[in-house]
């Protein structure tokens, strides 16, 4: 019979029952925690007091190769904003856990996100929410810089308070921004990283 491990997630220590073979499979961590000379190897039983039980759940559905979230298209900023949260939270988590199908996936959907629902895709507290985040998820910035300088007016930069707002509270956004701008507007037949698809980004996991 296969092993099952118990995984206690968040503070309150919510328990998941996962298959090692799929953990193992996923993640260079949970491969080493669970055959490594850990103590977690032998008693089945891992915590991740640290992690987001919702994010986690998340991670387990996505493992077992079921419930991925609907992408369709909207014009509603609070449905793009949560499903972009969603998406922030889940390549971090598989950057801590070294599971590099599911930074990949992530990526996807950020795009595909991005560019269907576009202009409606990136309100200012995703981008906040981003650029707070302990582990700097490069392909999901440069898509956020891409869609910000590439979709939008750039006027709003100069004239709308909001997003001046944004630029003081995410100091390295309003970097990347301006350097992208520099690269829009100073150089000859400069184009849309976005254009460029989705292996473009995939490329740099």
């Amino acid at each position: 019979m296969e092993t099952v491990n118990t995984i206690k997630v968040g503070p309150k220590e919510k328990i998941f029952l996962i298959h090692s073979s799929f953990l193992s499979a996923a993640s260079t961590f949970f491969k080493a925690a669970i055959t490594g000379k850990f103590k977690e190897a032998t008693t089945n039983e891992i915590k991740l007091p640290e992690e987001s039980a919702e994010t986690f759940e998340h991670f387990v559905r996505w493992l077992y190769g079921g419930c991925k979230e609907d992408l369709t298209p909207t014009e509603d900023p609070s449905i793009c904003g949560a499903k972009i949260k969603r998406i922030i939270d889940l390549y971090i988590f598989a950057d801590k856990i070294d599971c590099q199908e599911l930074k990949q996936e992530m990526v996807r959907e950020l795009y595909h996100l991005v560019v269907e629902s576009r202009p409606f895709a990136y309100n200012h507290d995703s981008v906040e929410y981003l650029y707070s985040r302990p582990i700097a998820a490069e392909p999901l910035r440069e898509i956020t810089v891409a869609f910000w300088v590439w979709y939008c007016d750039v006027e709003v930069f100069k004239t709308e308070v909001s997003v001046q707002n944004l630029l003081a509270k995410a100091p390295e956004f309003a970097q990347e921004a301006l350097i992208e701008m520099g690269r829009r507007f100073g150089q000859e037949g400069a184009t849309n990283p976005l254009e460029s698809g989705v292996d473009y980004l995939l490329a740099k996991i």
